[in-house]
């Protein structure tokens, strides 16, 4: 019996439903078999399959009657119960049951291929309806996006003849031949897998069969490749009948590797706007580098990594998005200018993405913003609109303008480009630092963290990404709780760069990506950035040195999500603060 429910869970489990197929009264009647559901597992066209005598043995030993099996569909079944004495089928004579011995044998090694067909029909159409499989033949060229995970997942771009085609349901492959650093490379794609994200047939070319098997025969200089680390059966789970094994596609691994593509409407960006975002902006912006120090490794505790955006063009991260959001611009659009609202940072950089080409740029900055930022936000040619120091009237003047010049509104932080040029930042500090555990980034409006998170969630999984914001502005802590958008209406903190709200197209990646959120009093912001100045040699504002404050908090390490962080990355955000207001808040923590 307990054989009998186990099948009947896993059955259950992957599509082959039999709850009505069994049904149990009590211990002295039988169970009885449904025709229509016997059919549906392939019984009556696969009589001698593995999976039928398994089952039917299972219900023999149950000590349920041969009685229970219908004729039709289980004559190989039958004989099962006729060979240890028990013949008593209804309406089926015992000669009907003899089969000669070497018949009975091979029948035995016969697998169940008629289930294999279904579950290889239904996982093929599944892939097909996610993405477009095009014809492949030997002898097309074809291009290929491959998701490749190594040390960090990356999407190569794959082009190559194809020289072999294997048709095999869902385990179906084909080979391609290509060139690599002078050498041929012939590599095998499973035409299934969700890692392929796109098959483009570039040409279609007849290529003698002759010099296919030349191609194919040149193993000394070839390398067979991703076969291994795109399988499509690695998201799969197995149905054991017997000895036999059905590979079924788990709905909660179903394309788990295609993540990233759905959150292309998910989110306003993903890793692949993100690369195209680094390599519009590579030419206009700074590498920054990553800084260490041994005082503050022994002091946390943790080995850190500085990623200085303070040096960055512009004096903070800004620039990078400001520079995609500019570049992105057709003609048309760029000719007319472009508009902003801020109170420092994202104006100077939009006004020197704007001087680089050569367009002109309306800046609404709302009253008490630091002069130092306004001061970069004339020399950069910026047209600076004074606003009062709400949102509402920095929303109403920055609206104002559009309809006077026709510009294209950017806005600080709630723009899909701008994420995506924040979102460089990480792609950067996991190449100069590959074994970091987790990035702690200062959070606002949520433009850099939603970059970076999107960004370093994709190529290291597993890394967490934690937000620092000060106590007198902590929204994204209280909408983490909440679960939805808290807007404070009065903001008190020394970090002028971090009281922005987060906006709709942020919140979603905040939500899901960041892993927590940990809040600074201003005496330990204020601290941190004296770490700044006296050991790390950086001038960085109050907004850029918070993260350094998150870390040695001690909210941060009486964390349990953080304490097995031990590489830890930091954004140093912005280095453009006022030395008078600087030098009177280290007196002030004194």
């Amino acid at each position: 019996m307990q054989s009998i429910r186990g099948s009947t869970r896993l059955l259950q489990r992957h599509r082959f439903s039999i709850s009505n197929t069994l049904r149990f009264t009590s211990s002295s009647s039988c169970g009885s078999w449904s025709e229509n559901e016997s059919r549906k597992l392939g019984f009556d066209s696969c009589p001698s399959s593995r999976a039928a005598t398994y089952l039917i043995s299972s219900l023999k030993n149950a000590g349920f009657s041969s009685s229970a099996i219908p004729k039709q569909n289980f004559t190989y079944a039958s004989r099962c119960f006729s060979t240890t004495g028990d013949s008593s089928v209804q309406g089926s004579p015992e000669s009907d049951c003899v089969v000669p011995q070497r018949i009975k044998f091979k029948r035995l090694d016969k697998t169940a291929k008629h289930i294999m067909q279904i579950v290889d029909k239904e996982a093929v159409e599944e892939v097909r309806s996610l993405r477009e499989i095009p014809e492949i033949k030997p002898g097309y060229i074809v291009q290929l996006k491959v998701e490749v995970p190594e040390n960090k997942r990356r999407v190569s771009i794959v082009k190559g003849v194809v020289i072999a085609r294997r048709n095999a349901g869902l385990n179906s492959t084909f080979r391609i031949r290509r060139l690599v650093a002078g050498v041929g490379v012939e590599s095998m794609f499973p035409l299934y897998s969700p890692n392929l994200r796109e098959i483009k047939v570039v040409d279609k070319k007849k290529v003698r069969r002759a010099k296919l098997y030349y191609l194919r025969d040149k193993l000394h200089n070839t390398t067979l490749s991703l076969s291994k680390c795109i399988c499509p059966l690695e998201f799969c789970n197995f149905l054991k009948l017997g000895k036999l094994k059905f590979p079924i596609l788990n709905p909660k691994l179903k394309f788990e590797k295609l993540e990233m593509e759905a959150n292309r409407e998910k989110y306003a960006a993903d890793i692949l706007s993100i690369k195209e975002a680094h390599d519009r902006i590579k030419p206009y912006i700074h590498r920054t580098p990553v800084l260490t120090s041994e005082s503050l490794n022994s002091i946390s505790g943790r080995s850190l990594f500085f990623k200085c955006e303070c040096l960055q063009k512009g004096g903070a991260f800004k620039f990078r998005g400001a520079c995609n959001a500019v570049l992105s611009l057709d003609a048309e659009q760029a000719a007319k200018g472009v508009v902003t609202h801020s109170s420092g940072n994202h104006a100077a950089a939009l006004s020197l993405a704007a001087k680089i080409q050569g367009i002109p740029a309306y800046i609404v900055v709302p009253k008490g913003a630091p002069k130092c930022k306004v001061d970069n936000v004339i020399r950069y040619g910026g047209k600076v609109i004074w606003s009062e120091a709400t949102m509402s009237s920095r929303e109403e003047i920055a609206s104002k303008v559009l309809q006077e010049t026709g510009s294209v509104l950017i806005h600080p932080y709630n723009d899909g480009r701008i994420i995506s040029g924040q979102g460089t930042i990480a792609l950067e500090l996991l190449e100069q630092i590959q074994e970091i555990d987790a990035i702690v980034v200062p959070i606002s409006g949520g433009g850099l963290i939603s970059g970076v998170a999107l960004a370093a969630k994709s190529i290291k999984p597993s890394i967490r990404i934690i937000a620092a914001e000060p106590k007198g502005a902590d929204d994204a802590a209280q909408s983490k709780v909440a679960g939805k958008i808290i807007t404070l209406p009065v903001t008190n903190t020394i970090a002028d760069g971090l009281r922005a709200s987060l906006g709709d197209l942020t919140w979603p990646v905040v939500r899901d990506l960041v892993d927590d959120v940990v809040t600074l009093e201003e005496c330990e912001i204020i601290e941190a950035m004296k770490m700044c100045y006296e050991i790390l040699k950086v001038s960085v504002e109050p907004s850029g040195a918070i993260g350094l404050a998150a870390v040695l908090s001690n909210s941060f390490r009486n964390n349990p999500s953080c304490r097995d962080c031990k590489n830890i990355g930091i954004v140093l955000s912005g280095g453009n603060v006022d030395l008078g207001s600087l030098w009177d808040s280290f007196k002030s923590s004194k």
